[in-house]
């Protein structure tokens, strides 16, 4: 092995250690603003209002949405699931492309729900956190963890598919103390899964 051969490889094996805390930096970038801007109401700034219309839901508040929280049920649970999706992704091994894939779908998780002007209003990380789970499904399928990938991917959509259920725009959920948007949950998954699937069709054939 030529030196400038073991340079290169030595480069990737320290450059694949830090892409590994990508996934982790974008669970950080969600759950700490959040944490620090604790409980608001929905009529905070940092909230979207699609009954509104798309000249007040400008894309900053695609993501500082996700910020915001209404109850302090709401936002314990939303940051549980940011450490939860920390630690399974640093388990899945992802790296920067899936990390790039989460944040990409972070506001376009949001953003759909403009789609819907009967939503009065909306906050919470949950929509993105449903990306988060889709972009790690796919991450999965492609490294060849087809039964384990396959399965998250399943469960991803049962679940979305018990909270349309309820109806749209909103329900009431009890534990946590406010009414949900099911569709965010829906728009979420399925901005995960654009931008996974098309960072992963750039992906290498032996990556």
């Amino acid at each position: 092995m030529s030196a400038a051969h073991f340079a290169r490889r030595q480069f990737a094996r320290h450059l694949a250690r830090y892409e590994g805390l990508a996934w982790a930096a974008v669970a950080t970038a969600l759950a700490l603003p959040a944490g620090l801007i604790g409980v608001v109401g929905f009529d905070s700034i940092l909230a979207m209002h699609p009954a509104q219309g798309w000249a007040h839901n400008p894309p900053t508040r695609w993501v500082s949405a996700a910020w915001a929280h209404a109850s302090p049920p709401h936002l314990q649970a939303n940051l549980l699931g940011c450490g939860l999706l920390a630690v399974l992704g640093w388990l899945a091994q992802t790296r920067a492309r899936e990390a790039l894939a989460w944040l990409l779908a972070w506001p376009l998780a949001n953003g759909l729900l403009l789609l819907d002007p009967r939503l009065p209003a909306f906050m919470g990380a949950s929509g993105v956190l449903h990306a988060g789970i889709a972009v790690l499904a796919v991450h999965l399928l492609l490294k060849g963890r087809k039964a384990l990938g396959m399965a998250v991917l399943v469960g991803l959509f049962i679940k979305v598919g018990f909270d349309l259920s309820h109806g749209l725009p909103t329900y009431p959920h009890p534990t946590l103390g406010i009414d949900v948007s099911p569709l965010s949950h829906l728009t979420g998954t399925l901005a995960g899964l654009f931008f996974a699937g098309i960072l992963g069709a750039l992906r290498p054939q032996n990556d």
